[in-house]
């Protein structure tokens, strides 16, 4: 299940447009009495003319979960605006999965630009390459009330690409 919230307005002690630190610190001061900071890792740290917008990415098992976030506006008055899409677990599948290794997704990953542009001649540097779960839809056009998550490997490129590829074997 997906929740929104809409919080507004909640003075904090420190004027977070200070630096990116003060701000991720009074996103921290904010989530955790409302027992929103576990299971949860800041993605992200966007600053604008008037604020910081903090993204925070799901986490289950260690292991992100991809189209969940949690935004925080964070202003000189404190927090101005929480919004948040979060999946709940509703049921685990106990059953044993092998998981494809990273090097693998490597390959795909390769097979896959290659398919997309066969003659292409640019080099791609990989960034990161990490384990986690996505959503299975192909419902793009309607709400998605719940759903059945896959493990991905996620692998980011220095060009900020991202592509995902299914680790089941």
């Amino acid at each position: 299940m997906t929740h929104y919230y809409n919080i507004l307005m909640k003075t904090l002690r420190k004027n977070p447009n200070n630096n990116r630190n003060e701000a991720a610190e009074q996103g921290r001061t904010y989530l955790k009495p409302l027992d929103l900071e576990e299971g949860v890792y800041l993605a992200e740290i966007n600053k604008d003319t008037h604020s910081y917008e903090l993204t925070y990415k799901q986490l289950y098992d260690d292991k992100f979960v991809e189209n969940s976030y949690m935004r925080l506006k964070v202003v000189n008055q404190g927090i101005q605006e929480l919004e948040r899409k979060w999946f709940d677990i509703v049921r685990v599948d106990k059953k044993p999965v092998n998981i494809i290794p990273a090097s693998k997704a490597l390959f795909y990953l390769i097979d896959e630009l290659y398919n997309e542009d066969p003659n292409r001649r640019s080099e791609v540097y990989i960034r990161s390459v990490k384990l986690g779960y996505r959503l299975e839809t192909h419902q793009f056009d309607s709400p998605i009330n719940s759903g059945e998550v896959s493990p991905y490997w996620r692998i980011k490129t220095e060009g900020g690409n991202e592509f995902f590829i299914k680790a089941l074997e």
